[in-house]
C-alpha cells in the first residue's frame, strides 16, 4: 500500500482539536467524567465521530472515524477514573492534561500509519522523510496552527501557571479584597486577551513581521503592567508576566514550526 499524504493526518489532527475543544464546553468536560452513566460523554462520543468522518471525507470509511471515536472515549475515561483515585493526578493537572491529548495524539498518528498507509518499511519511511510529499497543505497546516494557539496552549498555561494562581487567590482572602484590580475585570478577560495575543503573535510569525512581536508586548506592558505596579500588586504583576512569557513562547515556537512544516510539506 502506498504512503498517504500528509493532509489525511492533518484532517485528523484538526478534526481532534476542534471536538475536544471549540466544540466542548466547560459544562460537557465536567460531566462527562461521570463516564458511561453520563450523556454528555456519549454525545461528546459522537461529537469526535462525526467531525473525524466529515473532515476526512472518506465518504465509505465510517469504520476509521468509530475507532478514533470509541478510543478516544477509552481515554477520557481513564482519565475520569485516574482523576478521582490517584491522588498524584488530582495534584498534576497540567500532566494529566498532556498525557491525556498524547494519548489522543497517537492513537491518530497509530490509525494514520496503519489503517491509511499500512505498516511502512524503513526505506519507505526514509524516503517519504528525504523527499516529502509534494502537495499543497499549507492551509490544513495553518488551521491546525491557529486551533493549538487558542484553547489548547491556553489550557496548558492555566495548568501550568496555577500554583501561582492559587498563592495569589489565598492572598487576597487574606487582604482586602475590594482592592483586588481582578474584582471589576470583564469575565474572562484574560482568558480573551491571551488568545487574542497568541493568534496575533502567530499571525506576525507566519507574514515575517518580527518586529510587530516587540510592539504588542510594549503596548500589553503599558495597559496592563502599569496600574498593578502602582497599586503594588507585585505577585500579580509576576504572574502576568509569567503567563504573558509562556504564551508569546508558545506562539513563536508553534510559528516557526508552523513555517518550517509549510516548506517541508
Amino acid at each position: 500500500m502506498e504512503f498517504q499524504e500528509i493532509d489525511i493526518l492533518l484532517r485528523l489532527a484538526i478534526a481532534h482539536f476542534l471536538a475536544d475543544f471549540l466544540l466542548q464546553g466547560r459544562k460537557m468536560a465536567e460531566e462527562k467524567k461521570r463516564g458511561l452513566k453520563s450523556g454528555y460523554f456519549y454525545f461528546h462520543v459522537g461529537i469526535v465521530f462525526l467531525i473525524t468522518y466529515l473532515l476526512l471525507a472518506q465518504w465509505t470509511n465510517w469504520q476509521g472515524p468509530l475507532i478514533i471515536a470509541v478510543v478516544h472515549g477509552i481515554i477520557d475515561l481513564a482519565k475520569a477514573s485516574m482523576e478521582k483515585r490517584m491522588f498524584w493526578a488530582s495534584k498534576n493537572p497540567k500532566w494529566v492534561f498532556i498525557v491525556d491529548q498524547g494519548l489522543h495524539l497517537a492513537t491518530i498518528i497509530i490509525y494514520w500509519f496503519v489503517f491509511m498507509s499500512g505498516v511502512p518499511d524503513f526505506d519507505t519511511m526514509k524516503v517519504f522523510f528525504d523527499q516529502a510529499i509534494i502537495g499543497n497543505n499549507d492551509v490544513l497546516i495553518i488551521i491546525l496552527s491557529y486551533l493549538l494557539i487558542t484553547m489548547p496552549v491556553g489550557m496548558l498555561i492555566g495548568l501550568i501557571t496555577k500554583k501561582w494562581q492559587d498563592e495569589i487567590e489565598e492572598s487576597d482572602v487574606k487582604s482586602d479584597f475590594a482592592k483586588s484590580p481582578e474584582k471589576d475585570s470583564l469575565t474572562d478577560a484574560g482568558k480573551t486577551i491571551g488568545m487574542i495575543e497568541r493568534i496575533l503573535v502567530l499571525t506576525f510569525i507566519l507574514i515575517s513581521q518580527y518586529q510587530a512581536i516587540g510592539f504588542l508586548i510594549a503596548a500589553k506592558s503599558v495597559f496592563r503592567f502599569g496600574d498593578l505596579k502602582e497599586s503594588g500588586q507585585r505577585k500579580r504583576t509576576e504572574y502576568i508576566l509569567i503567563g504573558t512569557l509562556i504564551s508569546f513562547a508558545c506562539s513563536i515556537g508553534l510559528g516557526l514550526i508552523t513555517k518550517y512544516l509549510m516548506v517541508l510539506f
